[in-house]
């Protein structure tokens, strides 16, 4: 998988959980999460290992947690709006308007790269440089204000994807040109799609 430096893109991002004030001291903290695999998923024992460290660090504060699984969207609504207390995790500092939120220690640092088909590789390692591309994209990904800036200024276009499982399927049928996702992430997703095709080695 080829790695691009990308100081405008997603690079180096940090997974937190987030909390609104009012709700720090709660004897019992209600927390929204999605799917997010291999590192969230109701399939996985513990709810995957992110949700495992979450549930310790609150325990070891005697702290209960429920934690429920919504869409992505619906689970940024719910704090949002007050029902629910938390949410974990967001992939940046959600500029959610009007509501105030604490973060949490990282409890994941992750790494972003671009994927593409092997024998398509995208020229340059910026925006500028991919002008003209078509950027695939998950409806519920939170991007940066850079990415959102060049698809605004005409720079690169997105065709968007409801879910991060049919990017590399949309991939291999040339929908797109690259997109970008956690490597791990990607990965994995990857595999478990089983698409006969390499991101770039």
């Amino acid at each position: 998988m080829k790695k691009f430096q990308l100081p405008l893109l997603l690079l180096g991002w940090t997974l937190v959980i987030f909390f609104p004030g009012t709700h720090a001291n709660a004897e019992t903290v209600k927390i929204t999460t999605g799917e997010w695999k291999p590192f969230i998923s109701k399939v996985f024992k513990h709810g995957g290992i992110i949700l495992h460290i979450v549930r310790e660090a609150f325990a070891r504060k005697g702290i209960d947690v429920e934690i429920e699984f919504f869409p992505w969207a619906r689970a940024v609504k719910y704090v949002a709006d007050g029902s629910w207390d938390a949410m974990a995790v967001t992939a940046s500092r959600f500029p959610t308007k009007g509501v105030q939120y604490l973060y949490s220690d990282a409890v994941y640092i992750g790494e972003d790269v671009v994927f593409h088909l092997k024998d398509s590789p995208p020229r340059g390692n910026s925006f500028a440089d991919m002008k003209g591309l078509n950027f695939g994209a998950v409806l519920s990904y939170n991007y940066t204000p850079e990415y959102r800036k060049a698809v605004e200024d005409g720079q690169i276009s997105e065709v968007v994807a409801p879910d991060a499982e049919l990017l590399f399927p949309m991939l291999a049928a040339k929908r797109f040109d690259v997109f970008i996702m956690d490597k791990t992430a990607g990965v994995y997703t990857y595999n478990t799609t089983r698409i006969q095709l390499i991101s770039a080695t």
